[in-house]
């Protein structure tokens, strides 16, 4: 599976920018969230083999009691095949997310007549199919997917993931034109624990040779720089000046981004550290309490000392009406609980299972606490 990429992160952190950047280099070929179904398939077979089937949201955050277990997920999905009836009868479910009918392809269809294959060798299927058997590199780029890169990795597949500061991240998700790109807001909390999900993953596989983690700050502010390293890991050339001064499509359309603070053209870092204008103090304050042992074990900016009152009386400052959600979400006893648990862990260098994705990711961040 040496031909193949797979690109993730968290909403709103530069996934997008990277894919269309890989997608029109020469050698690759890279589509837009094309076939999310496959991950919500897979977890939810994963989920139902483990005598938990019916979950509402699959892919997990890895923190809190009950959740799954990485080992147990990567050994299904090398070993399980998964039969084409359940991915076709999740997309039936799924049909229209965004980027799925782009290119016109009969999913359904197609799907009715494959054989069960296990996970990486789908991905491989639904790669050639949505971008062709031609030559280069093929992939997708899907968000909220990082438990599948121990599998894809291990499987020679080429894995990119893009991580954002975690202000930065909330600003693009919940002001300006955030609701067009992620719908009604989710809590706070519920956003950094999927941003400290990829953190976390950056961690676990960081040396692996089939996965490279990088900066949306430095992809914006030194793209030659970063792409350069991107290049070297994936095998290609570098892209030449004309490509990152007027970045271009497939089709050779130039792409005006995705940014939603602004019309942005190409790649630009105008959308770097906005936060420090949009956040009111304590509402950063949270954040980085919250965030401090992961944006100093990535070496990220470092934040002041954690400042728990501010956790304590924190309110949310957005319009909560997603379903599924309490309005009290990031500031409920249970949840604070749980955060007052962890950090307590990482001080007293005591490893939870249920609080961190691994003992290895657990002793990179109690490192630096």
């Amino acid at each position: 599976m040496g031909n193949l990429i797979f690109i993730t992160g968290a909403s709103r952190s530069g996934t997008t920018l990277l894919q269309q950047l890989v997608d029109g280099h020469a050698g690759a070929r890279v589509s837009y969230q094309c076939f999310p179904y496959l991950f919500f398939s897979a977890k939810g077979l994963f989920l139902e083999s483990q005598g938990r089937g019916g979950v509402e949201r699959p892919l997990e955050q890895y923190f809190g009691p009950g959740g799954s277990r990485l080992d147990d997920l990567r050994a299904f999905l090398r070993k399980e095949p998964l039969p084409s009836q359940a991915l076709r009868q999740a997309y039936l479910r799924v049909r229209g997310y965004s980027g799925m009918e782009d290119l016109g392809l009969d999913w359904a269809g197609w799907l009715e007549g494959q054989p069960a294959r296990p996970f990486a060798a789908w991905y491989a299927a639904f790669a050639a199919k949505a971008l062709g058997q031609g030559g280069g590199l093929l992939g997708d780029k899907e968000i909220f997917a990082e438990e599948f890169l121990p599998s894809l990795a291990e499987a020679g597949v080429k894995c990119l993931l893009v991580l954002r500061d975690p202000r930065d991240m909330l600003a693009s998700q919940n002001l300006g034109k955030g609701e067009h790109f992620v719908g009604k807001p989710y809590p706070t909390l519920f956003n950094l624990r999927n941003w400290r999900k990829s953190a976390a993953f950056a961690l676990e596989l960081d040396g692996h040779e089939n996965f490279l983690w990088l900066r949306y700050e430095e992809l914006a502010a030194r793209p030659a720089l970063t792409l350069a390293r991107v290049a070297a890991f994936l095998g290609l050339p570098d892209w030449t000046p004309q490509e990152l001064a007027d970045p271009r499509d497939r089709d050779g359309k130039p792409w005006h981004g995705n940014s939603s603070q602004g019309h942005f053209s190409g790649i630009s870092a105008a959308s770097v550290g906005k936060f420090r204008q949009a956040f009111e103090p304590d509402f950063l304050r949270y954040v980085e309490t919250l965030c401090a042992p992961e944006l100093r074990a990535l070496g990220m900016e470092q934040p002041e000392p954690g400042h728990w009152p501010a956790v304590a009386a924190f309110h949310e400052p957005f319009e909560m009406a997603r379903p599924g959600f309490a309005a009290g979400f990031s500031s409920s006893p249970e949840n604070l609980e749980l955060e007052r648990r962890r950090l307590e862990a990482l001080r007293e260098g005591r490893f939870e299972r249920d609080l961190f994705l691994s003992e290895k990711v657990f002793n990179k961040l109690s490192a630096t606490d």
